[in-house]
Formats: structure tokens, C-alpha cells, sequence
């Protein structure tokens, strides 16, 4: 840990008195901030002792001189790597550091406003440039009135492809958000505070080891905190504080280095002379994707060629195993429909069977509802093939509300509200993916064999097959089977396992759905051999022939798979392959494509 100095409160006649006397000493500033009303501006600022590139650090400018003097730095060669700034749009004032040396792509905004994406001087548009270009928020400050916000930031290209969330939070809600995130397995990079308390703050996934962040804290508070993790061997990475007088508000984020783990690669499993480089390709995808935990499972002519496991994370992170679980999303409809045939094949269902009626849906479930004319005629065969008009998918939280729930919305509870919801277009007419039509799927397989969905998996195809592995996901993160990886998303949202209450969840455990609510539409779990054994001989993608059939049988084919935490491959080829590829990310979806043709070109 370098030697640092750390101050807060300072007026700026003291501030610049501390730079002066820091920078002779060969400190340098990680953390710098500026609060209160302009003309009485408070500081704030975290330094170092160690060697760096030539930097210049300013502070108590207007937004217009701030700006002179960025173009003046920038054009020596000096690049913004901290801003903060305080009081009204029109009244701002600014501190900043430069440094020389910043060898990636960047840029820097100020006097951005809240407001939609579309608008290019909003901080929605700012941030989504910066994701959608590869590039990361470096620092964020918040500043101006409730009434009118302002913000300003700077942004690094994401050289590690370190997944990143922001958020803009009240004082209230924001301990429930990072609840939430913190168990997601993200950590607060940078937290940002507006003069009435609200909260900028951008979290990532990259683990520093231990740390310990405080929000909300008066000086007095912040100095108890300060004292505390300095004698536990923490030091403070930054402090940000917001409001004037006894009003200041301080955030601070203590750890014992600000340096990221890094990651290693490892690879392991069984694997043949034809694929040498299939390793390779995994390991640039991976990396590129900032992906920690993947599998491969190649199959040709019913055998298993290839089983792999492949890890790319910290020292500490499990390896993933060949044989290891994850979640497959939409993966699961190719064994849903598998099911749907043999069910058929046996008789005890039609291809033509009209679904609600089938299960002895004939009414809504709430007197305001009107179901379309149509909905009673969706057949098996429309859901199997997606022109069913069903919408895509059902909104969980929106049924929990208006059923006034208390417990996680059933699968039951879903297909009955939804049989009073609209049609997208009348059934047949046309084709749409529809996830809600597979959770329909899953209750016809059941009310037809008369046992539960992975029961008749298991009895009717899988255990006959010698397919072991495959379960119902559960949703939490606590509840994972043995063998499961971890899954890594940066985002939460109001949690499906707590209906009617306002803690929030980690997307990839009930902040976005809930597994058993969608087995067979994107509920299970099971290993990538599973998977590559199991389209070789039957249908990764069932369609219908020219003549109307629909038949369970091999033939080329692709198959994606996504949720919040999850990709997932599945390919059928012309030579006899069948591969799985399973990731605990979730990647773009041209990033899927791209690497699901790599992949079809190596295979040949």
C-alpha cells in the first residue's frame, strides 16, 4: 500500500496551501472534490506517494474557464482524469486533474443534463456512447439543483472488458440498490455526491480484495470511518462529499489497494488432436468478453469428442469443470420440445390440441380483463412454432401488483393472467418469439403426462438416453446446485422473490425472472455435454415440415440462449458435429453470432 494523505473540509486558500506542499514531496492526487456553495467551496482530496507521469491539477474555475483550460492541457498532451464540481449551472465551480502519459482512447463532458439517451448533452446518452463504443466511466461528478442537474465525467476505454453499471440514486433507496449490487459481486468504482444527497455512482465487476464503502456520513462521521479502516490497513481510494455547512454529506470507498486482481487463464477437460486451437478461440472470446466461466462440449455422430471447462478470472475463483451446471435460457425450449413429440408420438397430445382449453383455461383472472376472440384457438403446434400471438414475454411484476401478491408469481398465475391479456396478432397469422408460449408449453407437458415437467424429462428422454444432469434452476444465488457456476451481472432491479416490497435484486438472481416460474422456456440447469449428446439426436431447433409435420429428429440447426448471467450455443452441423458452448455472461447478441460462426468455421 503507498504512503497517502488524505483531507477533507478544506477551504481553498488550505487546498492549494496542501497541493503546494504534497507535490514537493512527490505526492499525487487519486481523489480530489469540491463541495458547498462557490464562493465558500470546501475540498476534499485523497494523495499518494508514488512515481507517475507529469500531471497538473486546477481547481475554483467557471465552466468556461474550465474549459479554457482543458483545451490549453490537452493540446500539451495532458488528459482529465479527475473532475468535480459544485453549485448552480450558471455559478459552477470546478476543480480537476490532468495527467500526461494516457495512451487509450478517452473523452470528457461537462454541463451534460438529465434527460433521454437521443439528447447528445444528457449523461444517459454520454454513458451509453461510452458502453456502446467500449470505453467506461473514469469519474463522474454531479452537481447544479434538484430542479436542474448537471453533470460532468470522464471516460476511459475498458481495456479489461470490465463489466459496469451507473445509477443515479436517492439517499433513501441507494443502501437497497447497493445491497443488491454488492451481492451481485460488483463494487463501487466511484460514487459521486449531489449537493441534497442523491447519489452518482458507477459500479464494476472488477475485486480489488477487501474494502469498505460508507455514504451518507456528516465530517464528523467520515473522520470516525477514516480513523476505524486506516488503523485496519485500508486506506481511502476516494472521498466525495456534497452539500454546504452541516449539511455536507460524505461517500468513501477504503481498501487496501486500488489495483484490480488480475486474471488467469485456465483450461481443462478432455480434448483430440483435430481441434489443437479450439482452446484459443474460447480464450480470445473469453477475454475479450471479460468472461469468467465458460464450457465447450463437441459431439460427432452420438460421440462425445470434447469436454471443456475453461476459467478466466481471479486466483481465488473456482474452475469451472467440464462437467460443471449453468443456466442454458432458451437452450431449455429444445428439450421442451422434445418433450411436446414424444407426448404426441404416445398420443396423449395433438399438434392441433387447442392449449387453453386443454388446460381447462376458460375464463380470466381478474373481472377487468377481456381475452381476444382468438385465444381459446391457440393450438400446440403455434406455440411449438412461434405464431401463436402471444406477446414475448409476460411482465412478472406487473401480474404480481394487480393479483396483490405477497409470494412469487406461479407459473399457473402466469398463463391464467395472461389468458385475459391481448394477442400481438391473431394466431397463425404470422411469427413472433414468444418465451410466454414455452411457459404455456410447460404446463401442457404436465397436464398431459400427469407428472411435473422434469419429471417426464427425465422418465420419457433423458434417463433412457443416460442423461443425468439436468435440472430446474433455482433463483437465488444461495440456492445454486452443487457443480454450479456463479453468474456475473452488473445490474439489479425490484426483486421477483419479494413481491410487494422494495428490495431490489441482483439481475442474474431474481432481479430480472425467476427460473421456476420458466423451466421449460429458460429454467434449466444442466452441463454442455448434456446438451451436445442430447441434439444429436434430436432437434436443437424443431420446425414444421412443407407437409405439416413436425418431427424430433437431428437435422442443422442454431439455437441461442440468454438471460442476465447466461449465453448459451447450441449447433446442429451438415458434417455430423453437434457443439454447446456455455458462458456465465451475457454477451451482445452480435458478439454471440460472431463467436457461434468462429466456432461453425473451426468445426469443419
Amino acid at each position: 500500500m503507498s504512503q497517502f494523505i488524505a483531507y477533507h473540509g478544506l477551504t481553498a486558500q488550505s487546498h492549494q496551501a496542501r497541493v503546494d506542499n504534497l507535490s514537493s514531496r512527490g505526492f499525487r492526487p487519486i481523489s480530489l472534490n469540491v463541495s458547498g456553495v462557490p464562493e465558500d467551496a470546501r475540498y476534499a482530496a485523497v494523495w499518494v506517494q508514488e512515481p507517475g507521469s507529469a500531471w497538473v491539477a486546477v481547481h475554483g474555475l467557471s465552466a468556461s474557464g474550465y474549459q479554457a483550460k482543458f483545451d490549453e492541457l490537452t493540446a500539451a498532451g495532458y488528459v482529465p482524469v479527475l473532475i468535480s464540481a459544485t453549485g448552480a449551472a450558471e455559478h459552477a465551480s470546478f476543480t480537476a486533474l490532468f495527467e500526461q502519459g494516457v495512451n487509450r482512447p478517452w473523452f470528457a463532458r461537462h454541463s451534460l443534463r438529465w434527460g433521454p439517451e437521443t439528447d447528445p448533452d444528457t449523461i444517459q446518452h454520454e454513458n451509453n456512447r461510452a458502453f456502446t463504443a467500449g470505453l467506461m466511466p473514469h469519474c463522474l461528478t454531479i452537481y447544479g439543483t434538484p430542479e436542474a442537474r448537471q453533470f460532468a465525467g470522464i471516460w476511459l476505454q475498458n481495456e479489461a472488458a470490465v463489466a459496469w453499471s451507473w445509477w443515479l440514486i436517492s439517499p433513501d433507496a441507494y443502501q437497497r440498490f447497493f445491497d443488491a449490487l454488492v451481492e451481485a459481486g460488483v463494487r463501487p468504482a466511484w460514487v459521486s455526491v449531489a449537493p441534497d444527497g442523491w447519489l452518482l455512482s458507477v459500479f464494476r465487476d472488477d475485486q480489488i480484495g477487501t474494502w469498505w464503502a460508507r455514504h451518507g456520513l456528516t465530517a464528523d462521521q467520515y473522520q470516525a470511518e477514516f480513523d476505524t479502516r486506516v488503523a485496519a490497513g485500508l486506506m481511502p481510494l476516494w472521498v466525495q462529499a456534497g452539500g454546504s455547512g452541516l449539511n455536507t454529506r460524505y461517500a468513501s470507498l477504503f481498501a487496501h489497494t486500488r489495483s484490480p486482481q488480475p486474471r488467469q487463464w485456465t483450461a481443462v477437460g478432455n480434448a483430440i488432436y483435430e481441434f489443437p486451437q479450439l482452446d484459443d478461440r474460447v480464450q480470445v472470446f473469453m477475454t475479450q468478453q471479460g468472461i469468467r466461466a465458460g464450457s465447450v462440449a463437441i459431439v460427432r455422430q452420438g460421440e462425445l469428442l470434447v469436454s471443456r471447462g475453461y476459467t478466466w478470472a481471479e486466483s481465488t475463483y473456482p474452475i469451472t469443470q467440464p462437467n460443471s451446471l449453468f443456466r442454458i435460457a432458451s437452450l431449455s425450449k429444445l428439450f421442451t420440445t422434445a418433450a411436446l413429440a414424444r407426448l404426441v408420438e404416445s398420443g396423449q397430445l395433438h399438434w392441433d390440441t387447442p392449449a387453453y382449453p386443454f388446460l381447462g383455461i376458460t375464463a380470466t383472472t381478474l373481472p377487468d380483463q377481456a381475452p381476444d376472440p382468438a385465444t381459446p384457438t391457440i393450438t400446440v403446434r403455434q406455440l411449438l412454432l412461434h405464431t401463436s400471438g402471444l406477446v414475448r414475454d409476460a411482465n412478472p411484476w406487473e401480474i404480481g401488483d394487480r393479483l396483490n401478491l405477497t409470494e412469487p408469481v406461479s407459473r399457473d398465475q402466469m398463463i391464467r393472467f395472461m389468458y385475459g391479456e391481448p394477442l400481438a396478432f391473431p394466431p397463425g397469422h404470422r411469427t413472433m418469439y414468444s418465451n410466454l408460449g414455452y411457459i404455456l408449453l410447460t404446463s401442457l407437458i404436465e397436464t398431459a403426462a400427469g407428472l411435473p415437467y422434469l419429471d417426464y424429462l427425465n422418465q420419457a428422454l433423458l434417463h433412457p438416453e443416460g442423461l443425468q444432469d439436468v435440472w430446474v434452476g433455482h433463483t437465488p444465488a444461495h440456492a445454486r446446485l452443487t457443480g454450479e457456476v456463479a453468474y456475473d451481472a452488473s445490474t439489479v432491479g425490484p426483486s421477483l422473490l419479494h413481491p410487494g416490497t422494495t428490495i431490489m435484486a441482483p439481475t442474474a438472481y431474481g432481479g430480472d425472472f425467476r427460473l421456476e416460474t420458466i423451466e421449460g422456456s429458460g429454467g434449466l440447469v444442466t452441463s454442455a455435454s448434456t446438451i451436445a449428446r442430447f441434439i444429436s439426436r434430436h432437434a436443437v431447433w424443431m420446425s414444421e415440415t412443407p407437409t405439416g409435420e413436425i418431427l424430433d429428429v437431428r437435422h442443422p440447426a442454431v439455437r441461442y440462449g440468454k438471460l442476465a448471467g447466461t449465453t448459451s450455443i447450441a449447433v446442429s452441423k451438415n458434417n455430423g458435429i453437434d457443439f454447446v458452448c456455455l458462458f456465465n455472461r451475457a454477451v451482445s447478441d452480435e458478439a454471440q453470432d460472431d463467436f457461434r460462426k468462429v466456432m461453425e468455421e473451426y468445426l469443419t
